[in-house]
């Protein structure tokens, strides 16, 4: 015959009105062979040794000596463990000749009798296999003969602490004393801790009705603080603005006017300069850069209004409307010339400098320009004033993330509030949320068995 010494069987059992716990029934400590007394001791021991077991061990009364059990030595070794076990004493009915007051004298003091101080020491009747009786009709059986006994002998404990139905209390005490000290403040730290969070989280996708005119205000300042990051942005070149550049990079300039100096040559640099001013002011890609630069600001995380949570579709009403409302854009497109950008002396030995600096002195006074007509008007509160109802809905990214976390809020609150409940004393409803990555009450009942 094999027997398995190193094989679990588990059974999991799922209903919305269960705790969460393990129930772990031993095989008991068995002496014979050796293999497996010394597999039984082995497993007994790992599992009494852990911090959060409750053991309900059952042991025969028709031993001589109730404390020479093994398993009553085993839970006695582990530090603090008395104080959540219950030890069952049976078959207390099955003696040659019945004797009460032998069973009323082990139970006056479980300390002596057990070894250690149990949570609760509790007799039970024996209940054969093939009495042929109901669940019911045992446990009326036994109280039956518990109240019996009790007439004769007084010394017997209170009808709670006698037969099946008191090591039912008595489990359901220890495992409820267990969740509410130990179990409970954590997950009501945690509870707590993580309600903080989300409400923090919460915080931080601004608040859920924004107005147009705080949102413009906003838009406005956001305007201005890119604009002024336009070159360099904490000293070094701004990436974030570089489409700014970009579309001057890829013109096509005339080309250089070969030669010296001399008023003709001189003549033909001043018109190639003007063509440069010409070909710039009438290539800005306005709509582009105006629908870049929203966009920039539209990336704004900063609270109260944090702009980045909005439907994409506000930027293009924005882009819409700039572009509607803005003249100096035409104003830009026919931006004369001004004499005074290009001035170069006569000498044939100095217009190479000259000429060098002029060229450079026009783009940089379009780029000036491009900033003045195209982006300086979007800064002003005032260009904004014909918007005056915004459709400022969030993204459905955002909005999930709030409702996400919004129905978070109420779930941990509702936690909450049935663990202060259960601490104080008003019965716990397993169906509440609990926090996210909660597996439970940290507890086991290992029973074990003595034979």
């Amino acid at each position: 015959m094999q027997i398995a010494i190193d094989h679990r069987i588990e059974i999991e059992i799922r209903a919305a009105d269960l705790v969460d716990i393990d129930l772990l029934d031993l095989p008991g400590i068995v002496s014979m062979p050796q293999d497996v007394a010394a597999a039984s001791l082995q497993l007994t021991r790992n599992f009494l040794q852990r911090d959060d077991t409750l053991a309900l061990c059952v042991v025969d009364d028709l031993l001589p000596a109730v404390r020479s059990s093994q398993a009553l030595g085993e839970i006695g070794r582990v530090n603090g463990l008395g104080a959540r076990t219950i030890v069952v004493l049976t078959k207390v009915d099955m003696l040659t000749q019945q004797n009460p007051a032998r069973l009323a004298h082990r139970l006056a003091n479980p300390a002596d009798t057990v070894g250690f101080e149990p949570t609760a020491f509790i007799p039970v009747i024996n209940r054969g296999e093939h009495d042929g009786k109901s669940l019911t009709d045992a446990l009326v059986a036994e109280e039956a003969t518990f109240a019996e006994w009790k007439l004769a002998t007084p010394g017997l404990p209170a009808d709670d602490r006698l037969g099946l139905t008191g090591v039912l209390n008595a489990l359901n005490a220890l495992i409820e004393d267990r969740i509410r000290n130990n179990w409970l403040p954590q997950q009501l730290e945690k509870a707590t801790s993580r309600l903080r969070e989300v409400r923090e989280e919460t915080a931080s996708l601004g608040a859920l009705c924004v107005s147009s005119e705080l949102f413009l205000d906003r838009l406005c300042e956001v305007v201005s603080e890119k604009l002024a990051e336009l070159d360099l942005k904490k000293c070094v070149s701004n990436p974030e603005m570089q489409f700014y550049y970009d579309w001057m990079a890829k013109l096509n300039f005339p080309a250089d006017v070969q030669g010296g100096g001399g008023r003709f040559n001189r003549v033909r640099r001043r018109m190639r300069a003007k063509n440069i001013w010409k070909l710039i002011v009438e290539s800005v890609p306005s709509e582009d850069l105006v629908r870049k630069l929203i966009s920039l600001a539209l990336s704004d995380s900063q609270l109260p209004v944090k702009m980045d949570r909005f439907d994409p579709s506000i930027g293009r009403t924005l882009c819409a409307y700039a572009m509607n409302n803005n003249a100096e854009i035409e104003t830009l497109a026919n931006l004369g010339f001004r004499e005074h950008y290009y001035s170069e002396p006569l000498s044939e030995h100095h217009y190479h400098q000259y000429a060098a600096a002029a060229a450079s002195r026009i783009t940089d006074e379009a780029r000036d320009a491009v900033v003045e007509h195209v982006f300086m008007p979007l800064m002003e509160r005032s260009f904004w004033s014909g918007l005056t109802r915004l459709d400022l809905q969030e993204s459905p990214e955002s909005r999930a993330r709030r409702n996400h976390l919004l129905a978070q809020e109420a779930a941990l609150e509702r936690l909450i509030e049935e663990l202060n409940r259960f601490r104080d004393g008003q019965g716990f409803h397993p169906t509440a949320e609990a926090p996210a990555d909660d597996s439970g009450p940290p507890a086991s009942a290992a029973p074990t068995n003595d034979y």
